[in-house]
Order: C-alpha cells, then structure tokens, then sequence
C-alpha cells in the first residue's frame, strides 16, 4: 500500500491511515514528493508574509517513480487525492479523499477510472471543483458523499484557515499548461486570479473509521 500526502507534507493522518492497515497485516509506504524538492508545505495564502513561492512545477513534483508489484493499492487525501488521479494507472485500487484538482488534460479525462473511488467532502468550500473534472470523464471513479469538511481524515484537525482560492480551469487544458503550473502565489494568482477565502478544516473520526474499514474490506478481495 502507497499514502500520499496533502499539502501540508507528511503528517498525523498518513500515520495514522499508515497504522491502520500495519496492524492489518499490510505492508506500507508513505511517498513524500516534497522532501526532495525542499518543500516543507504548502500554505496556498495570499498574505505577503506566507506566499508559496517554490519553482518546482507541480508536474515534477507529482512524477514520483512507483515500484511494480503485482498489486498496489493507494490512498492519497488532497494534494494527495490529485496525486491519485494523475498515477492511477500504477494501481490496482485507488481512493482519493477530497482531491484537489489542479488542473486537467485530455489524456487525464480519456483514462479508466474503474480502479479509482473518490470520497467528497459535501461541506469542503476548497476543493469542490472536483465534479468539473468527474463530469467530462469518459470512465470516471465512483464517487461516495461524506457530509463533512475538507481535512476530515486528519485526526483532531478543527481550524479555519485563510486561503487564496484560485480561478483553477474548470475545461481541460493543454498539455504545455499542465506541465508549467508550479506552487507560486505569483504564478497562479496572476494566470487564473483569485478570491480570499477562509476554509474550515475539521475531523470526522465517523467518517474516517468508516472508510478505513470499507477500503480493507474491499482490499481483501483483490
């Protein structure tokens, strides 16, 4: 089993789904794709004082090479989720969790989704452009609606956070877009805008025990 991490780097709920599944008997790795570009986290803010400003394009940092096994299953939340959709050919099972989706080309829109589950939080005012994406998809995932927040898998997360919500293309883009798009307030305020925003990030342990344990019983069946 692969975990990827959201934008705030590894953390409590990659451990935590990490041990869920250790003591299931699982073996597990968690791919950091931040280290190796010296990125801690990212803060998506538009205050002048905690603007992203990295170079490393969000291609280059999602390209993370991926063992072959015969069977992989992956659980990426977020950044994590878009991280998901973009590398879901590598796995066997896919279940992103309230995925950001960044940007899209036609190739991304053209796969087989079949393998993939996504779980979207009803409540998230962040990354609710998903369905743009789903919509134009010719195989999409199979979607599950959880009323919750954005950040519900993250033990003990309830905080509000200000945002620079992006004007992110909601059609898809060219493959020379995708490629270009890099962690920059600079860069993606000025090529999409944006809207200050503050976003409620906040724990559903219901939801979060619920899934865990509906993702191992289907994992058992492959």
């Amino acid at each position: 089993m692969y975990i990827s991490h959201g934008s705030g780097g590894v953390g409590s709920n990659e451990w935590n789904i990490a041990s869920f599944f250790l003591s299931a008997g699982y073996t597990v790795a968690i791919i950091d794709y931040f280290t190796r570009h010296g990125i801690t986290r990212l803060l998506w803010d538009y205050r002048l004082d905690s603007n992203d400003n990295y170079s490393v394009s969000f291609n280059d940092m999602l390209n993370t090479s991926i063992p072959q096994y015969e069977k992989i299953v992956h659980i990426g939340c977020s950044l994590g989720g878009f991280f998901g959709l973009k590398m879901s050919t590598h796995f066997t099972k896919n279940y992103c969790f309230y995925p950001g989706i960044i940007a899209f080309t036609d190739a991304m829109l053209k796969k087989d989704y079949s393998n993939t589950t996504v779980f979207f939080a009803t409540l998230d005012k962040w990354c609710d452009n998903y369905f743009a994406f789903h919509s134009q998809c010719s195989m999409p995932p199979t979607v599950v609606l959880a009323d919750a927040y954005h950040g519900f898998m993250i033990p003990d997360k309830n905080v509000v956070i200000p945002v620079a919500k992006y004007n992110l293309p909601l059609t898809p883009v060219s493959m020379a877009e995708f490629n270009s798009l890099i962690p920059c307030h600079t860069f993606l305020s000025s090529t999409y805008g944006y809207t200050k925003s503050e976003i409620l990030l906040q724990h559903s342990e219901q939801h979060c025990i619920m899934y865990l344990n509906r993702i191992l019983e289907e994992i058992k069946k492959i």
